[in-house]
């Protein structure tokens, strides 16, 4: 898919608040799913980086820190395509997206509550956007009701229940050609992606038969750990001789134990 001369603005919506406490302090886009955040795969859809971002007024200041090269709850003159931060990563859903794009005129996409899931704008303004925090529809020249409610990511257990097909899909599109680091660890299957800038100590096992195993630069996985995929282990992480079971993300540099 490709935007043109469209700019890309994620933006959130009410549905935020069924993530607490997670977007408390975050934005729903900033949420791990997969091997990769929402805002990332949105990115990755549309082949093109989000220049604008609409945020809750408290988390503007930590949003622009981390997203230094996109616009934070500025006003947007120019046409762009606007993005659901927890817009469901289906094939029919992007589809729809690239059909929008093509035809290039204004038009909303709803849900049947009535909240913006994506559309295309000739402008845009944080008080608009402000009201698709509650669920208010938007006045264009024309408002499409077609999509379903599946539309939307509603509830956090429906990414947990999603991420290992997630990560799955993630091994074979981005990493199943990358070259894999030897090392002294079990293997059980051949579904494994272990970066050569990572440290994994001897009598670690991976179990990737029933999916794939993502090992990232920099992570550290020490004696003992058992993992079983589809797994990721992000930058930076270290694994303490932990259990890490099938449909697991580990962002960038956390420190687990135990049994995940």
């Amino acid at each position: 898919m490709k935007l043109g001369n469209l700019r890309l603005a994620v933006f959130e919506s009410s549905l935020r608040t069924n993530f607490y406490p997670l977007t408390l302090t975050r934005p729903a886009f900033d949420l791990s799913f997969g091997t990769d955040t929402l805002l990332s795969r949105i990115e990755e859809r549309v082949s093109s980086k989000a220049t604008d971002l609409f945020v809750p007024d408290h988390l503007q200041g930590t949003t622009q820190e981390n997203h230094q090269d996109a616009k934070v709850n500025d006003s947007v003159s120019g046409k762009c395509l606007i993005v659901n931060s927890l817009i469901a990563d289906r094939p029919e859903i992007w589809h729809a997206v690239e059909q929008a794009t093509v035809e290039n005129s204004e038009v909303l996409y709803v849900d049947s509550s009535g909240t913006l899931v994506f559309g295309i704008l000739e402008e845009i303004s944080p008080k608009l956007i402000e009201l698709t925090f509650k669920r208010a529809r938007v006045k264009t020249k024309r408002i499409e009701s077609e999509i379903d409610d599946l539309a939307l990511v509603r509830f956090p257990w429906k990414l947990v229940e999603q991420n290992g097909l997630a990560i799955t899909n993630d091994f074979s599109g981005r990493y199943s050609e990358r070259q894999h680091a030897e090392g002294q660890f079990e293997s059980r299957g051949s579904k494994f992606s272990v970066s050569s800038m990572a440290d994994i100590e001897r009598y670690v096992t991976m179990d990737s038969r029933n999916g794939p195993i993502i090992i990232e630069d920099g992570a550290h996985v020490q004696s003992f750990s058992h993992l079983t995929g589809p797994c990721f282990i992000g930058k930076g992480s270290v694994v303490k001789s932990a259990k890490i079971r099938e449909g697991t993300t580990i962002a960038e540099f956390c420190r687990v134990s135990g049994e995940i």
